[in-house]
């Protein structure tokens, strides 16, 4: 099942399903903020506004 990823500056695409949410966007060279591979979490920390997380 692929997954919808909508950003507020209007650009969307399709994820693999494979794929956490940070590489998927950076899998399409979406600029986030992260830290979580440097050992500190919670930077990218995004609003749901639709759907659920597993």
């Amino acid at each position: 099942m692929a997954n919808i990823v909508k950003i507020l500056d209007g650009f969307s695409f399709i994820s693999r399903s494979d794929l956490n949410l940070l590489e998927a966007l950076e899998s399409q060279k979406v600029d986030i903020e992260y830290q979580c591979r440097e050992g500190f979490c919670g930077s990218c920390q995004v609003q749901l506004v639709a759907g659920e997380v597993e």
